[in-house]
């Protein structure tokens, strides 16, 4: 499976709603010295980034287009096709894409002091073991075809088959 695909959707967003993204990714990039954004609340501006439809997609590719590993997580679930059937956007090779780009970001930054609570509470969330199940997925389908980065075939294996505690 050769992953060379990038659609991009954000042109779906109102032009308030891309000023609003750009803003956001501008004000976290300048308080980091342009090393690190990410957005983990569910909702951006009006918009509910859980509920399926194209403008959630929209803001959490230009947020994980931006860099933050959460938004790509967020988003490579919603376009892996068995997940569900209500995300309107859906492409196996861009989610494959979007979660294993995110994955390798977060192995690269979660022990830094600036994010690492929001990581690891992340790390914590139905959403997260939701992906690393997924991920799992695409790992034993095309791991071998893919030429996966064994770091993070190890990290999700073990964050997979951690028991789910919610909080």
């Amino acid at each position: 499976m050769t992953i060379h695909c990038h659609v991009d959707f954000t042109g779906l967003l109102p032009t308030d709603i891309q000023q609003d993204c750009e803003k956001e990714f501008q004000m976290q990039i300048h308080q980091t010295d342009g090393e690190l954004f990410t957005w983990s609340k569910t909702h951006f501006s009006t918009i509910n980034l859980n509920t399926p439809g194209p403008t959630s997609q929209a803001v959490l590719q230009y947020f994980a287009d931006c860099g933050c590993p959460i938004s790509g997580i967020m988003l490579g679930i919603s376009l892996y096709p068995h997940t569900s059937d209500v995300w309107p956007i859906r492409s196996p090779s861009m989610s494959f894409q979007y979660l294993f780009n995110s994955i390798e970001t977060i192995l690269n930054i979660r022990t830094d002091n600036r994010i690492q609570g929001i990581i690891h509470q992340f790390e914590k969330s139905l959403i997260f073991k939701q992906a690393m199940h997924i991920a799992s997925i695409f790992i034993n389908e095309h791991c071998v075809a893919t030429n996966i980065c064994p770091e993070v075939i190890m990290y999700v294996r073990k964050q997979h088959a951690e028991p789910t505690v919610l909080q």
